[in-house]
């Protein structure tokens, strides 16, 4: 239930920053497939559709063939919502398949922040930059220090979802982390 909120909560921030009037957050877990469908109308938000899809125990335990089976889970779980193309998608990334790291700076001038991020990224994130997609958000700006937070995925496991996704000729417009769309969310 709580991945339900997280996704409509998700979806329904990119519809109202990105003015878009439909969306769709997508959750591919290790047990189970979410969707849900937001419309906007009249500044309010109003869920459409919520679909959960429970995945074979094979693909629980990693087993072959797994790509077909999520694929076609996936085909079960967004044919369920209607038509997908034309809406914006919101894909959540699970805790662990991610790196997360909360790193105080130094009070520096903003433009300096970026740099910073890059050095502590390079430090922190345990596999090459080369082999990551990371990025990061500025949590709290304090008189002392600047709180941030620094996130990173494997570029594999990106380009898998967006793989796919590609075969329902839909493209994302985000790709979040679970664990931080709730703070965005609430923020």
């Amino acid at each position: 239930m709580i991945l339900f909120l997280q996704l409509i909560l998700r979806s329904s921030i990119i519809a109202v920053f990105n003015n878009i009037k439909e969306s769709v957050g997508l959750d591919i877990g290790s047990s189970s497939i979410k969707v849900v469908e937001l419309k906007k109308e009249q500044g309010r938000i109003e869920l459409t559709g919520a679909t959960l899809i429970e995945l074979p125990p094979a693909l629980k335990t990693k087993k072959s063939g797994g790509k077909k089976k999520i694929r076609e889970a996936l085909d079960k779980a967004l044919g369920g919502m209607g038509a997908v193309k034309g809406k914006a998608l919101s894909i959540a990334i699970h805790g662990s398949s991610i790196y997360i790291s909360y790193v105080k700076l130094p009070p520096v001038d903003t433009t300096r922040i970026a740099q910073i991020v890059h050095y502590e990224a390079q430090q922190q994130i345990p596999l090459p930059l080369e082999e990551v997609i990371w990025d990061y958000q500025v949590l709290k700006k304090k008189a002392m220090d600047i709180n941030v937070v620094l996130v990173a995925t494997k570029s594999e496991l990106v380009q898998t979802l967006l793989e796919e996704v590609a075969a329902f000729r839909i493209e994302p417009e985000v790709i979040d982390c679970s664990p931080l769309a709730f703070y965005n969310c609430l923020k």
